[in-house]
């Protein structure tokens, strides 16, 4: 099995958070972030669990961590091809993979997930990285 370069939770932890206000403009106000370092053009595979009491989406993708990528670009702007939303089905573990490509060289790089958009539960388990393209391992 590959080794991840980076884990948030794994072997049993996960995180757990009650969203009791939605903020839909600002769905960062609720966010959870992981560092990771990634290199300009490399495919990276992003794994994580994500469950709900109720059906409900949350986005996640990456930011520049407000780094200036070496592009004269500002802000929290995405560093990977792309951001996403995953929609949890009421009460079901959801087991989700997305690849994604770099589009800067940067060390601190963040994965996000931002919650707020609507209200409710969530968790969060065995979020991890994985440089390449991977099959997830079942965990």
């Amino acid at each position: 099995m590959d080794e991840p370069l980076n884990s948030l939770v794994t072997d049993g932890g996960a995180l757990a958070f009650t969203i009791a206000t939605a903020n839909a403009a600002n769905d960062w106000h609720a966010q959870v972030t992981h560092n990771i370092a990634i290199v300009k053009d490399e495919t990276y595979t992003i794994c994580f669990k994500a469950r709900s009491p109720g059906a409900r989406a949350i986005k996640f993708g990456s930011d520049n961590n407000g780094k200036d990528p070496g592009d004269a670009s500002s802000g929290y702007g995405p560093v990977f091809d792309a951001n996403w939303q995953v929609d949890l089905e009421a009460g079901k573990w959801l087991e989700y993979t997305q690849v994604a490509t770099a589009q800067y060289d940067l060390a601190e790089a963040r994965l996000t997930f931002n919650l707020a958009a609507e209200v409710g539960n969530v968790t969060l388990d065995n979020i991890n990285v994985y440089k390449g393209e991977v099959v997830c391992p079942k965990l």
